[in-house]
Protein backbone atom coordinates (compact mmCIF):
# COMPACT_ATOMS: atom_id res chain seq x y z
CA UNK A 1 0.00 0.00 0.00
CA UNK A 2 1.71 3.50 -0.49
CA UNK A 3 1.33 5.88 1.84
CA UNK A 4 0.04 8.93 1.10
CA UNK A 5 1.46 12.23 2.87
CA UNK A 6 -0.18 15.46 3.59
CA UNK A 7 0.70 18.74 0.72
CA UNK A 8 3.28 20.36 1.56
CA UNK A 9 2.58 24.74 2.39
CA UNK A 10 3.14 26.70 -0.47
CA UNK A 11 6.95 27.80 -0.75
CA UNK A 12 8.91 30.35 -1.32
CA UNK A 13 9.04 29.30 -5.16
CA UNK A 14 5.59 30.23 -5.63
CA UNK A 15 6.15 33.87 -3.93
CA UNK A 16 8.51 34.63 -6.51
CA UNK A 17 5.95 33.07 -9.11
CA UNK A 18 3.85 35.83 -7.96
CA UNK A 19 6.04 38.74 -7.74
CA UNK A 20 6.96 37.75 -11.42
CA UNK A 21 3.16 38.08 -11.84
CA UNK A 22 3.32 41.17 -10.20
CA UNK A 23 6.57 42.50 -12.00
CA UNK A 24 4.96 41.53 -15.22
CA UNK A 25 1.35 42.71 -14.94
CA UNK A 26 2.77 46.26 -13.58
CA UNK A 27 5.50 46.41 -16.61
CA UNK A 28 2.85 45.74 -19.00
CA UNK A 29 0.21 48.21 -17.25
CA UNK A 30 3.47 51.00 -17.25
CA UNK A 31 4.11 50.36 -21.04
CA UNK A 32 0.43 50.66 -22.15
CA UNK A 33 0.40 53.75 -20.01
CA UNK A 34 3.18 55.27 -21.26
CA UNK A 35 2.80 54.99 -25.00
CA UNK A 36 -0.85 56.16 -24.35
CA UNK A 37 0.15 59.41 -22.81
CA UNK A 38 2.88 59.79 -24.98
CA UNK A 39 -0.05 59.79 -28.06
CA UNK A 40 -2.14 61.99 -26.81
CA UNK A 41 -0.03 64.28 -25.41
CA UNK A 42 1.54 64.74 -28.92
CA UNK A 43 -2.23 65.17 -30.19
CA UNK A 44 -3.05 67.42 -27.71
CA UNK A 45 0.16 69.90 -28.28
CA UNK A 46 -0.64 69.48 -32.37
CA UNK A 47 -4.57 70.71 -31.63
CA UNK A 48 -3.56 73.31 -29.48
CA UNK A 49 -1.04 74.82 -32.41
CA UNK A 50 -3.02 74.06 -34.54
CA UNK A 51 -6.07 76.13 -32.81
CA UNK A 52 -3.63 79.30 -31.93
CA UNK A 53 -2.72 79.04 -35.77
CA UNK A 54 -6.57 79.05 -36.73
CA UNK A 55 -6.70 82.32 -34.25
CA UNK A 56 -4.05 84.01 -35.90
CA UNK A 57 -5.35 83.58 -39.30
CA UNK A 58 -8.80 84.53 -38.79
CA UNK A 59 -7.56 87.17 -36.77
CA UNK A 60 -5.45 88.40 -39.52
CA UNK A 61 -8.07 88.26 -42.13
CA UNK A 62 -10.58 90.11 -40.22
CA UNK A 63 -8.58 93.10 -39.52
CA UNK A 64 -7.59 92.88 -43.55
CA UNK A 65 -10.80 93.15 -44.36
CA UNK A 66 -11.95 95.88 -42.19
CA UNK A 67 -13.17 99.43 -43.20
CA UNK A 68 -11.44 100.91 -40.36
CA UNK A 69 -7.89 99.54 -41.74
CA UNK A 70 -8.25 100.03 -44.97
CA UNK A 71 -8.96 104.15 -44.35
CA UNK A 72 -5.65 104.00 -41.40
CA UNK A 73 -3.83 102.65 -44.50
CA UNK A 74 -5.74 105.68 -47.37
CA UNK A 75 -4.59 108.34 -44.50
CA UNK A 76 -1.45 107.28 -43.08
CA UNK A 77 -2.44 106.89 -39.68
CA UNK A 78 -4.45 105.23 -37.29
CA UNK A 79 -7.51 106.87 -35.98
CA UNK A 80 -6.89 106.90 -31.86
CA UNK A 81 -10.58 104.58 -31.69
CA UNK A 82 -8.83 101.69 -33.94
CA UNK A 83 -5.68 101.82 -31.46
CA UNK A 84 -7.78 101.34 -28.43
CA UNK A 85 -9.45 98.77 -30.21
CA UNK A 86 -6.64 96.96 -30.92
CA UNK A 87 -5.44 97.14 -28.05
CA UNK A 88 -8.19 95.91 -25.93
CA UNK A 89 -8.19 92.99 -29.26
CA UNK A 90 -4.77 91.95 -28.30
CA UNK A 91 -5.43 92.32 -24.46
CA UNK A 92 -8.65 89.69 -24.76
CA UNK A 93 -7.70 87.22 -26.86
CA UNK A 94 -5.76 84.20 -25.40
CA UNK A 95 -2.34 83.54 -27.53
CA UNK A 96 -2.51 86.61 -29.48
CA UNK A 97 0.95 88.42 -28.06
CA UNK A 98 0.80 91.19 -31.14
CA UNK A 99 -0.89 92.87 -34.02
CA UNK A 100 0.95 95.32 -36.89
CA UNK A 101 -0.52 97.45 -39.73
CA UNK A 102 2.17 98.32 -41.51
CA UNK A 103 1.95 100.16 -45.58
CA UNK A 104 3.56 99.33 -48.45
CA UNK A 105 6.95 100.35 -47.17
CA UNK A 106 6.97 98.50 -44.24
CA UNK A 107 6.31 101.50 -41.80
CA UNK A 108 4.23 100.90 -38.96
CA UNK A 109 0.65 102.46 -38.10
CA UNK A 110 0.15 100.10 -35.14
CA UNK A 111 1.73 97.99 -32.90
CA UNK A 112 1.06 96.82 -29.57
CA UNK A 113 4.14 99.01 -28.32
CA UNK A 114 2.95 101.89 -29.20
CA UNK A 115 6.47 103.90 -29.48
CA UNK A 116 7.20 101.04 -32.18
CA UNK A 117 4.27 103.25 -34.07
CA UNK A 118 5.81 104.94 -37.35
CA UNK A 119 9.58 102.82 -37.66
CA UNK A 120 10.17 100.49 -40.00
CA UNK A 121 8.97 96.90 -39.62
CA UNK A 122 11.11 94.27 -38.64
CA UNK A 123 11.40 90.39 -39.82
CA UNK A 124 12.15 90.84 -43.62
CA UNK A 125 9.13 88.56 -44.20
CA UNK A 126 7.04 90.91 -45.77
CA UNK A 127 7.77 90.74 -49.28
CA UNK A 128 5.10 87.97 -49.99
CA UNK A 129 2.78 90.07 -48.27
CA UNK A 130 3.07 92.63 -50.36
CA UNK A 131 2.58 90.93 -53.36
CA UNK A 132 -0.82 89.60 -52.52
CA UNK A 133 -0.10 86.52 -50.86
CA UNK A 134 -1.40 85.56 -47.50
CA UNK A 135 0.75 83.02 -45.21
CA UNK A 136 2.47 82.00 -41.84
CA UNK A 137 6.13 82.88 -41.31
CA UNK A 138 8.30 82.14 -38.39
CA UNK A 139 10.68 85.27 -38.09
CA UNK A 140 12.12 87.23 -35.36
CA UNK A 141 10.87 91.05 -34.22
CA UNK A 142 11.47 93.36 -32.12
CA UNK A 143 9.44 91.02 -29.19
CA UNK A 144 11.77 87.86 -30.02
CA UNK A 145 10.95 84.84 -32.13
CA UNK A 146 7.46 84.92 -33.45
CA UNK A 147 4.82 82.48 -35.31
CA UNK A 148 3.12 84.94 -37.72
CA UNK A 149 0.34 84.96 -40.24
CA UNK A 150 0.50 88.22 -42.68
CA UNK A 151 -2.40 89.29 -44.86
CA UNK A 152 -2.30 92.19 -47.40
CA UNK A 153 -4.88 94.81 -47.54
CA UNK A 154 -5.93 95.31 -50.56
CA UNK A 155 -7.50 98.82 -51.94
CA UNK A 156 -11.19 98.57 -54.25
CA UNK A 157 -8.88 98.63 -57.61
CA UNK A 158 -6.86 95.55 -56.17
CA UNK A 159 -3.95 97.22 -55.18
CA UNK A 160 -2.54 95.84 -52.32
CA UNK A 161 -1.90 99.19 -49.61
CA UNK A 162 -0.35 97.21 -47.09
CA UNK A 163 -0.79 94.43 -44.68
CA UNK A 164 -1.54 93.16 -41.22
CA UNK A 165 0.18 90.59 -38.90
CA UNK A 166 -1.01 88.40 -36.18
CA UNK A 167 1.22 86.80 -33.84
CA UNK A 168 2.77 84.70 -30.83
CA UNK A 169 5.63 84.58 -29.51
CA UNK A 170 7.47 81.57 -29.26
CA UNK A 171 8.00 82.04 -25.42
CA UNK A 172 4.01 81.65 -25.30
CA UNK A 173 3.83 78.76 -27.06
CA UNK A 174 6.55 77.12 -25.28
CA UNK A 175 5.49 78.08 -21.95
CA UNK A 176 1.94 76.81 -23.57
CA UNK A 177 3.81 73.31 -24.32
CA UNK A 178 5.28 72.96 -20.98
CA UNK A 179 2.05 73.63 -19.08
CA UNK A 180 0.53 70.82 -21.40
CA UNK A 181 3.19 68.49 -20.18
CA UNK A 182 3.34 69.16 -16.49
CA UNK A 183 -0.66 68.41 -16.57
CA UNK A 184 0.19 64.99 -18.27
CA UNK A 185 2.92 64.08 -16.20
CA UNK A 186 0.90 64.98 -13.15
CA UNK A 187 -1.63 62.55 -15.06
CA UNK A 188 0.77 59.60 -15.31
CA UNK A 189 1.87 59.91 -11.73
CA UNK A 190 -1.52 59.00 -10.59
CA UNK A 191 -1.98 57.11 -13.43
CA UNK A 192 0.83 54.74 -12.55
CA UNK A 193 -0.16 54.95 -8.97
CA UNK A 194 -3.43 53.36 -9.77
CA UNK A 195 -1.49 51.03 -11.89
CA UNK A 196 1.03 50.19 -9.54
CA UNK A 197 -2.56 49.08 -6.84
CA UNK A 198 -4.58 47.55 -9.68
CA UNK A 199 -1.29 44.99 -10.29
CA UNK A 200 -1.09 44.52 -6.51
CA UNK A 201 -4.86 43.51 -6.17
CA UNK A 202 -5.00 41.63 -9.12
CA UNK A 203 -1.74 39.30 -7.75
CA UNK A 204 -3.31 39.23 -4.59
CA UNK A 205 -6.41 38.16 -6.12
CA UNK A 206 -5.14 35.11 -8.36
CA UNK A 207 -2.49 34.15 -5.16
CA UNK A 208 -5.76 34.01 -3.64
CA UNK A 209 -7.69 31.87 -5.90
CA UNK A 210 -4.91 29.59 -6.55
CA UNK A 211 -4.49 29.40 -2.67
CA UNK A 212 -0.56 30.39 -2.92
CA UNK A 213 0.44 27.68 -4.51
CA UNK A 214 2.77 27.98 -7.83
CA UNK A 215 2.47 25.66 -11.01
CA UNK A 216 5.13 23.26 -9.81
CA UNK A 217 3.47 23.09 -6.24
CA UNK A 218 -0.11 22.70 -7.98
CA UNK A 219 1.16 19.76 -10.23
CA UNK A 220 2.81 18.16 -6.76
CA UNK A 221 -0.73 18.70 -5.21
CA UNK A 222 -1.93 17.00 -8.06
CA UNK A 223 0.18 14.01 -8.38
CA UNK A 224 -0.65 13.80 -4.51
CA UNK A 225 -4.32 13.78 -4.88
CA UNK A 226 -4.02 11.05 -7.78
CA UNK A 227 -1.78 8.70 -5.26
CA UNK A 228 -4.71 8.91 -2.65
CA UNK A 229 -7.31 7.48 -5.25
CA UNK A 230 -5.65 5.30 -5.98
CA UNK A 231 -4.94 3.93 -2.56
CA UNK A 232 -8.50 4.62 -2.01
CA UNK A 233 -9.65 2.92 -5.18
CA UNK A 234 -7.58 -0.31 -3.84
CA UNK A 235 -9.23 0.07 -0.47
CA UNK A 236 -12.81 -0.32 -1.95
CA UNK A 237 -12.38 -2.32 -4.95
CA UNK A 238 -14.94 -5.50 -3.27
CA UNK A 239 -17.72 -3.25 -2.24
CA UNK A 240 -17.56 -0.62 -5.18
CA UNK A 241 -20.89 -2.75 -6.60
CA UNK A 242 -23.21 -2.73 -3.55
CA UNK A 243 -21.93 1.19 -1.95
CA UNK A 244 -21.48 3.31 -5.09
CA UNK A 245 -18.23 4.24 -4.10
CA UNK A 246 -16.59 3.35 -8.16
CA UNK A 247 -18.79 6.14 -9.16
CA UNK A 248 -17.39 8.61 -7.24
CA UNK A 249 -13.67 7.50 -7.53
CA UNK A 250 -13.99 7.59 -11.31
CA UNK A 251 -15.65 11.07 -11.09
CA UNK A 252 -13.39 12.28 -9.18
CA UNK A 253 -10.36 10.67 -11.23
CA UNK A 254 -12.12 12.30 -14.21
CA UNK A 255 -12.12 15.69 -12.37
CA UNK A 256 -8.47 15.68 -11.42
CA UNK A 257 -7.24 14.73 -14.98
CA UNK A 258 -9.18 18.07 -16.13
CA UNK A 259 -7.60 19.71 -13.88
CA UNK A 260 -4.42 18.92 -14.21
CA UNK A 261 -5.33 19.65 -17.96
CA UNK A 262 -6.21 23.36 -16.84
CA UNK A 263 -3.10 23.81 -14.68
CA UNK A 264 -1.02 22.66 -17.51
CA UNK A 265 -2.53 25.64 -19.42
CA UNK A 266 -1.76 28.35 -16.75
CA UNK A 267 1.90 26.93 -16.17
CA UNK A 268 2.89 26.75 -19.88
CA UNK A 269 1.21 30.18 -20.35
CA UNK A 270 3.06 31.52 -16.74
CA UNK A 271 6.35 29.81 -18.38
CA UNK A 272 5.89 31.99 -21.92
CA UNK A 273 5.23 34.97 -19.84
CA UNK A 274 1.64 35.40 -21.28
CA UNK A 275 0.84 36.88 -18.07
CA UNK A 276 -2.31 38.56 -19.14
CA UNK A 277 -3.62 35.25 -21.09
CA UNK A 278 -2.89 33.24 -18.23
CA UNK A 279 -5.21 35.84 -15.80
CA UNK A 280 -7.77 36.05 -18.38
CA UNK A 281 -8.30 32.23 -18.75
CA UNK A 282 -8.04 31.59 -14.95
CA UNK A 283 -11.38 33.77 -14.99
CA UNK A 284 -12.65 32.16 -17.65
CA UNK A 285 -12.73 29.08 -16.05
CA UNK A 286 -13.42 30.13 -12.93
CA UNK A 287 -16.45 31.71 -14.16
CA UNK A 288 -17.56 28.64 -15.91
CA UNK A 289 -16.95 26.45 -13.18
CA UNK A 290 -18.16 28.42 -10.40
CA UNK A 291 -21.67 29.22 -12.19
CA UNK A 292 -22.30 25.28 -13.31
CA UNK A 293 -21.34 24.44 -9.38
CA UNK A 294 -23.55 27.28 -7.75
CA UNK A 295 -26.96 24.99 -8.82
CA UNK A 296 -25.83 22.07 -7.76
CA UNK A 297 -24.61 23.26 -4.10
CA UNK A 298 -28.25 25.25 -4.02
CA UNK A 299 -30.47 22.68 -4.78
CA UNK A 300 -28.60 19.27 -3.44
CA UNK A 301 -27.62 19.32 0.08
CA UNK A 302 -26.59 15.39 0.32
CA UNK A 303 -23.16 16.30 0.59
CA UNK A 304 -22.24 12.57 -1.11
CA UNK A 305 -24.70 13.15 -3.93
CA UNK A 306 -23.81 16.99 -4.59
CA UNK A 307 -19.74 15.46 -5.09
CA UNK A 308 -20.53 12.89 -7.48
CA UNK A 309 -22.48 15.60 -9.16
CA UNK A 310 -19.44 17.75 -9.30
CA UNK A 311 -17.08 15.20 -10.19
CA UNK A 312 -19.59 14.29 -13.01
CA UNK A 313 -19.66 17.75 -13.89
CA UNK A 314 -15.77 17.75 -14.60
CA UNK A 315 -15.97 14.60 -16.41
CA UNK A 316 -18.87 15.95 -18.65
CA UNK A 317 -16.78 18.82 -19.59
CA UNK A 318 -13.46 16.81 -20.52
CA UNK A 319 -16.35 14.92 -23.17
CA UNK A 320 -17.94 18.19 -24.40
CA UNK A 321 -21.13 17.13 -22.65
CA UNK A 322 -23.35 20.18 -20.90
CA UNK A 323 -25.32 18.84 -17.44
CA UNK A 324 -28.53 21.13 -16.67
CA UNK A 325 -30.00 20.20 -13.26
CA UNK A 326 -33.42 21.18 -13.09
CA UNK A 327 -34.40 24.35 -10.90
CA UNK A 328 -37.34 22.52 -9.29
CA UNK A 329 -34.56 19.68 -7.91
CA UNK A 330 -34.08 19.87 -4.42
CA UNK A 331 -32.57 16.92 -2.29
CA UNK A 332 -31.88 17.17 1.46
CA UNK A 333 -29.22 16.25 3.45
CA UNK A 334 -30.42 13.19 4.87
CA UNK A 335 -33.35 11.18 2.28
CA UNK A 336 -36.50 9.81 3.54
CA UNK A 337 -36.23 7.12 1.26
CA UNK A 338 -33.11 6.05 0.21
CA UNK A 339 -29.77 6.06 2.20
CA UNK A 340 -26.50 7.72 1.00
CA UNK A 341 -25.45 4.83 -0.36
CA UNK A 342 -28.50 3.87 -2.68
CA UNK A 343 -28.46 7.29 -3.60
CA UNK A 344 -24.96 7.53 -4.71
CA UNK A 345 -25.46 4.06 -6.78
CA UNK A 346 -28.33 4.67 -8.44
CA UNK A 347 -27.71 8.27 -9.26
CA UNK A 348 -24.14 7.17 -10.61
CA UNK A 349 -25.45 4.13 -12.63
CA UNK A 350 -27.84 6.09 -14.11
CA UNK A 351 -25.45 9.48 -15.14
CA UNK A 352 -22.93 6.83 -16.37
CA UNK A 353 -25.34 4.84 -18.77
CA UNK A 354 -26.57 8.27 -20.39
CA UNK A 355 -22.13 9.50 -20.90
CA UNK A 356 -21.95 6.22 -22.41
CA UNK A 357 -24.93 6.86 -24.87
CA UNK A 358 -23.74 9.88 -25.54
CA UNK A 359 -20.30 8.57 -26.13
CA UNK A 360 -21.37 6.08 -29.13
CA UNK A 361 -23.36 8.68 -30.87
CA UNK A 362 -22.33 10.52 -34.06
CA UNK A 363 -24.51 13.67 -33.21
CA UNK A 364 -22.41 16.88 -32.45
CA UNK A 365 -24.82 19.72 -32.08
CA UNK A 366 -26.98 17.90 -29.35
CA UNK A 367 -24.71 16.62 -26.44
CA UNK A 368 -26.66 17.39 -23.41
CA UNK A 369 -27.83 15.18 -20.31
CA UNK A 370 -31.15 16.68 -17.91
CA UNK A 371 -31.47 15.88 -14.37
CA UNK A 372 -33.72 16.36 -11.63
CA UNK A 373 -33.94 15.49 -8.53
CA UNK A 374 -36.82 16.28 -6.44
CA UNK A 375 -37.75 14.99 -2.68
CA UNK A 376 -40.40 16.39 -0.64
CA UNK A 377 -43.06 14.21 1.98
CA UNK A 378 -44.87 12.33 -0.49
CA UNK A 379 -41.84 11.02 -2.12
CA UNK A 380 -38.58 11.08 -4.16
CA UNK A 381 -38.49 11.25 -8.11
CA UNK A 382 -35.29 11.15 -9.91
CA UNK A 383 -34.96 11.72 -13.69
CA UNK A 384 -32.03 11.47 -15.75
CA UNK A 385 -32.64 12.00 -19.74
CA UNK A 386 -29.87 12.20 -22.34
CA UNK A 387 -29.63 12.77 -25.78
CA UNK A 388 -27.65 9.97 -27.07
CA UNK A 389 -28.34 6.39 -28.97
CA UNK A 390 -31.18 5.06 -27.54
CA UNK A 391 -32.22 1.60 -26.66
CA UNK A 392 -34.21 -0.57 -29.49
CA UNK A 393 -37.76 -1.94 -28.41
CA UNK A 394 -35.96 -5.06 -28.29
CA UNK A 395 -33.80 -4.69 -26.11
CA UNK A 396 -36.14 -3.06 -23.30
CA UNK A 397 -36.75 -5.70 -21.36
CA UNK A 398 -33.05 -7.41 -20.75
CA UNK A 399 -31.44 -4.08 -19.76
CA UNK A 400 -32.27 -5.09 -16.27
CA UNK A 401 -30.63 -8.27 -16.25
CA UNK A 402 -27.29 -9.31 -14.69
CA UNK A 403 -24.83 -10.65 -17.49
CA UNK A 404 -26.46 -8.24 -20.23
CA UNK A 405 -24.54 -5.20 -21.43
CA UNK A 406 -25.49 -3.38 -24.38
CA UNK A 407 -22.19 -1.17 -24.43
CA UNK A 408 -20.80 -3.22 -27.49
CA UNK A 409 -23.67 -2.32 -29.24
CA UNK A 410 -25.83 1.02 -28.02
CA UNK A 411 -23.91 2.27 -25.57
CA UNK A 412 -25.47 1.03 -21.98
CA UNK A 413 -23.64 -0.47 -18.98
CA UNK A 414 -24.73 -3.10 -16.67
CA UNK A 415 -24.79 -1.19 -13.60
CA UNK A 416 -28.92 -0.59 -14.68
CA UNK A 417 -29.14 -3.99 -12.38
CA UNK A 418 -28.45 -2.66 -9.71
CA UNK A 419 -30.90 0.22 -9.67
CA UNK A 420 -33.23 -2.06 -10.31
CA UNK A 421 -32.59 -4.23 -7.35
CA UNK A 422 -32.59 -0.59 -5.69
CA UNK A 423 -35.80 -0.06 -6.91
CA UNK A 424 -37.57 -3.12 -6.11
CA UNK A 425 -35.89 -3.39 -2.51
CA UNK A 426 -37.22 0.30 -1.61
CA UNK A 427 -40.56 -0.69 -3.11
CA UNK A 428 -40.36 1.83 -6.15
CA UNK A 429 -40.81 2.05 -9.45
CA UNK A 430 -38.63 2.56 -12.39
CA UNK A 431 -40.24 4.01 -16.45
CA UNK A 432 -38.14 4.29 -19.45
CA UNK A 433 -38.83 6.37 -22.71
CA UNK A 434 -36.22 6.01 -25.03
CA UNK A 435 -36.49 6.65 -29.12
CA UNK A 436 -33.29 5.30 -31.25
CA UNK A 437 -30.91 8.06 -32.47
CA UNK A 438 -32.84 11.11 -30.21
CA UNK A 439 -32.75 9.86 -26.56
CA UNK A 440 -33.44 7.88 -23.38
CA UNK A 441 -35.08 8.65 -20.26
CA UNK A 442 -35.42 7.16 -16.59
CA UNK A 443 -37.86 8.23 -13.89
CA UNK A 444 -37.28 6.66 -11.00
CA UNK A 445 -40.39 7.03 -7.92
CA UNK A 446 -39.87 6.10 -4.44
CA UNK A 447 -43.18 6.90 -1.92
CA UNK A 448 -42.21 4.35 0.65
CA UNK A 449 -40.58 6.10 3.64
CA UNK A 450 -37.24 4.31 4.82
CA UNK A 451 -37.03 3.06 8.75
CA UNK A 452 -34.38 5.10 10.49
CA UNK A 453 -32.46 2.79 12.92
Amino acid sequence: MRIWKKPARPRSGSSLIFRNLLAGTTLFLVTMLGVTLALTLRFSISAVQEKIEGNLKSTATALAESPLVLQALREGACSPSLISYLDGLVAQTPDLDIVTIADTNSIRLYHVVHERIGLHFVGDDQGRALEGEAYFSDAVGTMGLQRRFLHPVWEEDDRVIGFVIASATMDSLRELRTNITMAYAKLAALLLFAALLLSWAMTLFFQKMLLGFGPEELVRSYLTQNEMLNNLSEGVISAEQLNGTRHIVSALRASTHEFMNKLQVISGLLQMDRVQDALGYIGTISTSHTKASAQILQYIKNPNVAALLLAKLNHMKEQDIELTLLKNSFLPEHSLYLSTADLVTVTGNLLENAIEAIGATCKENSRSIVVQITEDDTGLMLMVSDSGVGIPPELLERIYDWEFSTKAHEGRGTGMALVKDIVARRHGSIEVDSEVDTGTTFTLIFGEKRQRM
